[in-house]
């Protein structure tokens, strides 16, 4: 079943200082991004500390376990084999890149990390806003992009409730603290990748 598609559709904001929540359309955001909307509960503005952020509606679909393993999730990326069980993230690295790393003990300690991070999938909208991140911000203005669409299998076992972005600066989550142990999927509300915050990735 494929989800309904909508870059532009609503989203619900919910206020740190006050608790006031509300929805809004992205042109609100593009002008609360600038300064030009205020929290219609107490007036705060984007650059308080505790302004107004996206927050998830608990009407939203995919907090419903079952649902999430019936629906389409996407995924974009610059490998045409995403993902790979032999994955070697340490394969493109020159000699020189390994001695700076710190030799091979390093870097198989580093290729360790990679692999234990988090597969990324998401809404249609939130993978390729994230390919368009990407080659904005990032050096893949002249890679390959592909689109993967994924289903879950039915009998993995989805992590309760969300969670606030748990990325790192790059993107990056590692799956063991997301996922305790028996769990296969956590979702969380995802701020890097698309305009103002998108469930889910």
């Amino acid at each position: 079943m494929e989800r309904w598609i909508d870059f532009s559709r609503d989203r619900r904001m919910l206020c740190g200082a006050c608790g006031h929540q509300w929805r809004v359309d992205l042109d609100w955001i593009d002008r609360w991004e600038r300064g030009g909307e205020k929290c219609p509960g107490c007036g705060l503005t984007c650059e308080h500390e505790d302004a107004p952020r996206v927050t998830v509606d608990p009407d939203e679909p995919a907090l419903d376990d079952d649902w999430v393993v019936t629906v389409s999730w996407y995924h974009t990326s610059t490998q045409p084999d995403w993902p790979r069980r032999d994955f070697d993230p340490a394969a493109v690295l020159t000699a020189e890149t390994r001695m700076r790393m710190g030799g091979d003990e390093r870097v198989a300690a580093w290729a360790a990390r990679q692999r234990a991070k988090a597969l990324h999938i998401g809404t249609y909208e939130a993978a390729v806003h994230n390919m368009l991140r990407r080659i904005r911000d990032q050096a893949d203005r002249g890679n390959q992009f592909y689109l993967y669409r994924v289903h879950l299998r039915p009998s993995v076992v989805v992590r309760e409730g969300w969670l606030v972005d748990p990325s790192d600066f790059v993107g990056d989550v590692v799956l063991d603290e997301v996922c305790p142990p028996g769990v296969g999927v956590a979702r969380y509300l995802n701020y890097h990748e698309t305009p103002a915050g998108s469930p889910w990735r």
